[in-house]
């Protein structure tokens, strides 16, 4: 069984045709954006690791 912890929605289209490195990079980028805002609400919680 697969578990889902997250279900991501595309906020704008994508140009499949761009290619998978251009893909994974506005993947990436959505991630570091997404880390930054929530460390921004949340100060000092990126310093800590809950692997």
């Amino acid at each position: 069984m697969i578990r889902i912890d997250a279900i991501w929605l595309a906020t704008e289209p994508m140009d499949m045709r761009a290619g998978t490195e251009t893909a994974l990079a506005r993947v990436e980028q959505s991630l570091h954006d997404l880390n930054h805002s929530l460390a921004q609400k949340n100060p000092g919680s990126a310093d800590k690791s809950e692997h």
